[in-house]
């Protein structure tokens, strides 16, 4: 192949053996010493000797069998092989050592890396044209990126408004010749694209250093020395500055378009390209020149792309070792440690079978719905087959039944319980409301009979319990009666009473400061948000139909009426707008909290345990996102449980349980892959603040406590 007719078959097999890194070092060294900078044509004993000099400073890099220790240095003159700088020094050693120099001399030779050449007595040693730009390029790798792109975007906007300038009028050379500049930043803008896939790679590389280190210190180390000092600091200092792909980039492709639009400055170009030896005729050059600029053009309109992925690969790098920072544990008294434990041990109080419906204070709080499961459609049941019965009486007079039940709904309308006296003031007080009774309206007989037992509990002061704990009735003498085309009386005063309305009279103010302030809209987007939290317990911004809730939890103006609202029912607000996740936890010194069934406690704790595994080793996604599979959750908790039967929950319960946490927003469960039996399981950071010290302190004291009341035989738990 073409590719490969100016390299030696063998060329790369310097490379490929056990001694690769010290070819690899004396051909760098060679390639800088005497094929780089000025010309220079060394002898074979001066290739020698710098072979020599590189194994003397790089002794780690090779070893033949003997240790030659420590080699005295070598010194090239005239006829002289060698002049040893210590004679002290053993001449043994570096005999060794320059033996071993001529043998890599010798297969550098046969590699063709290397060839010699004679010029009457004289020997030379020169390098040919293919593995001299192979070095070139290894040698670019060995440096700093940040000096292969200093000023390009710069230079290349530059030449561009100096090929602008042109006209065919112009007869000086020196001006005609910017011409070629054209070519020129052709080159420079695939060298900057060029860099800045090098520094995308150089991320993913340093992505793989930072997560592949053992511990949380070897990854900051990691992280600090391989991205702080040599990327950060080094390319993305040049690329943010003057080489920013934002700065010059609409300049430059506007210098671009309005060349190739310019036929006088087209022609020029065309017959510069043509003086070069760059084009054969006028329509060449032109179709040359506009290759090029077309080339600048593209480039610059695509170059966004490229650094948008630079961009989000170092947010990515940066959140990754923030989470890892800000979540992982210090010490193994933390959740991972303890949580192993407590699994293995309420899998065993689960498996005894008295356990089943035994239930654990927990931070989750229960699925709430609006609707009763008394209210559902009763399911249909199978037809009851024809039974033999004896004959039913003969039935009585129906005149005289409903004359009975008419005279019996007469006595119960004629004197209302407080029962339908509530619930005719509940009808037209509003809550948190008061209204006198010459506003109330009376539509039917039976509001009538309500109205008038409500005016005698306030004239006489005796409220019925049942009225009383919802309602304050009292007399409202100097104020106009009430007068309807029921009747005519003295009026009075209703209140909404009780622990709720005194309880809820701020926040009922503060509800109508953000309907007056904010509209009635934002209003029902804030009741809607705390409705959503008292079902689910916890948001997480990017699940369907969320933005509104999530945004209305997280808005400063909304902030201390939804903490107060939550305060006053037991509950504490946590927010993170960095994970973009907001949730509501019981304070359990003000209200009792909620309780779990043992195996949904369980898959918990595998949760909390495999999330926060991960995070100790950094391997989370960003917003602290940890990226599990089914399968390897149930095999973690199997792991854990440590019984040999394979523990007390099945697969199915399992994946239930699961499904059940995926409502809280605590976990996204991907599509089921058929094939596979398996799926993806993202864990979110809310899983940490459920599964804190106080929650594992209250399950150990209630495992030691069932310990204790159901002990287990020696034995039982492997």
């Amino acid at each position: 192949m073409t590719l490969f007719r100016h390299l030696h078959d063998d060329a790369f097999l310097a490379f490929s053996r056990d001694h690769k890194h010290l070819y690899a070092a004396c051909l760098l060294d060679l390639h800088e010493r005497f094929f780089s900078g000025a010309p220079s044509f060394p002898t074979p004993q001066q290739v020698v000797h710098a072979i020599y000099d590189v194994m003397r400073a790089n002794p780690v890099l090779w070893n033949e069998g003997d240790d030659f220790g420590s080699l005295p240095e070598m010194i090239s003159a005239r006829r002289r092989r060698i002049r040893k700088a210590d004679v002290a020094l053993a001449s043994e050693k570096g005999d060794k050592a320059l033996g071993l120099a001529r043998q890599l001399y010798a297969r550098l030779l046969v590699w063709g890396w290397l060839e010699e050449e004679e010029y009457g007595l004289r020997v030379t040693v020169d390098m040919a044209m293919g593995p001299l730009l192979v070095l070139q390029r290894l040698a670019s790798l060995n440096k700093d990126l940040s000096q292969r792109f200093g000023g390009l975007i710069v230079q290349i906007r530059l030449n561009l408004e100096a090929v602008e300038k042109l006209r065919p009028e112009i007869t000086d050379r020196k001006q005609r010749e910017a011409a070629l500049a054209v070519r020129e930043a052709r080159n420079q803008a695939d060298q900057f694209t060029k860099s800045l896939r090098a520094i995308l790679a150089d991320l993913k590389r340093v992505r793989r250093t930072v997560m592949e280190s053992k511990t949380v210190a070897t990854r900051l180390e990691a992280f600090f020395e391989e991205f702080i000092e040599q990327l950060l600091l080094k390319d993305f200092e040049s690329i943010l500055t003057v080489n920013h792909p934002y700065r010059f980039r609409d300049a430059i492709v506007d210098l671009a378009r309005r060349i190739s639009y310019s036929p006088e400055t087209m022609q020029v170009l065309a017959e510069e390209y043509i003086a070069s030896s760059m084009a054969a005729d006028i329509e060449d050059g032109r179709m040359a020149a506009a290759d090029d600029l077309l080339a600048i053009e593209s480039i610059f309109d695509q170059i966004g792309e490229m650094f948008d992925r630079i961009e989000a690969f170092r947010r990515q790098l940066e959140a990754r070792v923030r989470n890892t920072i800000k979540y992982a544990e210090r010490g193994g008294q933390g959740l991972v440690g303890r949580a192993g434990g407590l699994v293995r041990r309420l899998d065993a109080l689960l498996r005894d079978g008295r356990h089943h419906k035994a239930t654990i204070e927990w931070s989750i709080e229960p699925l709430r719905s609006p609707w009763s499961e008394h209210h559902q459609a009763p399911a249909r049941q199978p037809r009851r087959p024809v039974e033999a019965r004896e004959l039913a009486e003969p039935p009585s007079d129906p005149l005289y039944e409903l004359r009975k039940k008419l005279r019996l709904e007469y006595i119960a309308r004629i004197a209302p319980r407080p029962e339908d006296v509530r619930r005719f003031l509940e009808g037209q007080v509003p809550p948190f409301a008061t209204r006198e009774a010459r506003f109330m309206e009376i539509d039917t007989v039976d509001d009538f009979l309500a109205f008038d037992c409500a005016r005698r509990y306030a004239l006489t002061g005796e409220v019925p319990a049942q009225v009383a704990a919802g309602f304050e009735l009292e007399p409202c003498p100097d104020t106009p009666p009430h007068d309807s085309e029921w009747l005519r009386c003295a009026n009075f005063l209703v209140k909404r009473s009780g622990a709720l309305r005194k309880a809820r009279r701020l926040m009922l103010s503060e509800f109508e400061n953000v309907e007056r302030s904010f509209g009635a809209e934002k209003a029902a987007d804030l009741r809607k948000a705390q409705h959503f939290l008292l079902r689910r317990q916890f948001v997480f911004a990017g699940d369907p139909r969320t933005g509104t809730v999530y945004n209305t939890i997280m808005d400063g103006r909304f902030r201390d009426v939804v903490d107060g609202f939550f305060d006053s029912c037991g509950y504490r607000v946590h927010r993170d707008p960095e994970a973009q996740w907001a949730g509501i936890v019981a304070m359990d010194e003000d209200v009792p909290l909620p309780r779990m069934k043992l195996d949904e406690t369980i898959v918990m704790l595998v949760l909390a345990a495999y999330w926060q595994q991960e995070v100790n080793v950094g391997a989370v996604e960003d917003r602290a996102v940890v990226v599990a599979t089914l399968n390897d959750l149930f095999d973690r908790y199997r792991e854990m449980a440590q019984h040999g039967g394979g523990g007390a929950i099945s697969a199915a319960r399992f994946r239930d349980i699961l499904r059940e946490v995926a409502q809280r927003s605590l976990v996204e469960i991907g599509d089921f892959d058929d094939e596979q039996q398996d799926c993806e399981i993202r864990i979110r950071p809310m899983i940490k603040l459920i599964s804190g010290g106080d929650a594992l302190q209250r399950l150990e004291r209630y495992v030691r406590s069932e310990e204790a009341r159901f002990p287990q035989p020696a034995g039982d738990e492997a």
